[in-house]
């Protein structure tokens, strides 16, 4: 089943007309082959009146419609010496909003020690819709869910056109769908999973949730803060203020998730709303960062002066530096 024929079956109704997404970019993507040194962009196009089975399926692979690394996004030369592994995207905006909210963002991937990067990002600032998944499952299976993930949130939140608790869950499931109907599809993907992470930015608020253990943390006046809650073994057996503690980073069980998209129907995704104000900034990651950077660490780079740019990438290159031997992926967010 389709992304628009489940869109349709839960939400009963056909999006607006009109305006539409101009592009995405999702890192790792399984849509295309990427050449070195240049994104995938996934162009959207929005359809007009349609019957509510063709909705949703303006997305596809842009034939031969690539991004190089000068074009559009820059690159922290502090990162270079880890070679092309490096992803980088600076903010995308979406054609239906007259008026962006006044936001800076930008995300970094890296693959760090491993062959392939299976984690997935979106920036799109025109709806205030950021989100890190990161996949995992053999045989490049863990691309293949993480992409589909944030493919599929992009676009039911960008036809919902809402930005509430109840919407951003009802993409979470629709995002499980669609990767067990694509694992069912194919014995390659079976077993194929993805954490998620998503942020969608309002006026003075941002609702946030949460499948699995990548996370997303709220830094105000220097204070940091997680706002999502690991869907993870540790996190249920040992106390509260014994998550972030050495024991925990050190635990044989660190790495058993206890919920992750694709695993089974019955998924019930954590939502929730914190204040986003301005000043206020925001950091997605997976837990290539979190696992080997502690929260005294993150919250030093995210107090800095510089831009999110700068941020995002010194983010990335700490966890590499710690010897992080997974995929990482920090997104930062600055309310302006």
């Amino acid at each position: 089943m389709s992304v628009g024929d489940l869109f349709a079956e839960r939400v009963g109704r056909a999006p607006e007309s009109g305006g539409g997404l101009n592009q995405i970019v999702l890192q790792q993507p399984c849509f295309g082959q990427r050449r070195a040194n240049t994104q995938l962009v996934l162009t959207a196009e929005r359809p007009g009146p349609q019957n509510g089975r063709q909705q949703l399926r303006g997305f596809r692979p842009a034939a031969a419609f690539e991004c190089a690394k000068s074009a559009g996004e820059s690159r922290r030369g502090s990162l270079s010496g880890h070679g092309r592994s490096i992803q980088s995207i600076q903010r995308l905006e979406s054609g239906y909003n007259p008026q962006p909210m006044p936001l800076a963002a930008h995300g970094v991937s890296h693959k760090g020690r491993r062959k392939s990067n299976e984690d997935s990002m979106v920036i799109d600032q025109g709806i205030g819709l950021f989100v890190v998944a990161d996949g995992m499952g053999g045989h490049n299976a863990g691309e293949v869910a993480s992409a589909l993930a944030v493919k599929t949130l992009h676009e039911f939140i960008g036809q919902a056109r809402d930005a509430s608790e109840s919407t951003l869950a009802e993409a979470l499931v629709l995002a499980n769908d669609q990767v067990l109907n694509a694992a069912a599809a194919n014995s390659t993907y079976e077993g194929m999973g993805t954490t998620v992470v998503a942020a969608c930015v309002k006026d003075g608020s941002v609702v946030f949730g949460n499948v699995g253990d990548s996370r997303i943390y709220v830094m105000r006046s220097g204070a940091l803060q997680q706002i999502t809650d690991d869907d993870s073994w540790v996190s249920r057996v040992l106390p509260a203020d014994a998550i972030g503690s050495e024991e925990a980073s050190r635990h044989p069980m660190r790495h058993v998730l206890t919920k992750v998209v694709g695993l089974r129907e019955d998924m019930e995704p954590s939502v929730g709303s914190s204040p986003f104000m301005t000043g206020d900034m925001l950091l997605l990651c997976s837990d290539g960062l979190h696992g080997v950077v502690n929260d005294q660490a993150i919250a030093a780079l995210l107090g800095q002066s510089g831009s999110v740019e700068e941020i995002a990438g010194e983010l990335v290159e700490k966890a590499l530096n710690s010897g992080s031997t997974d995929n990482i992926t920090a997104v930062v967010v600055r309310k302006l």
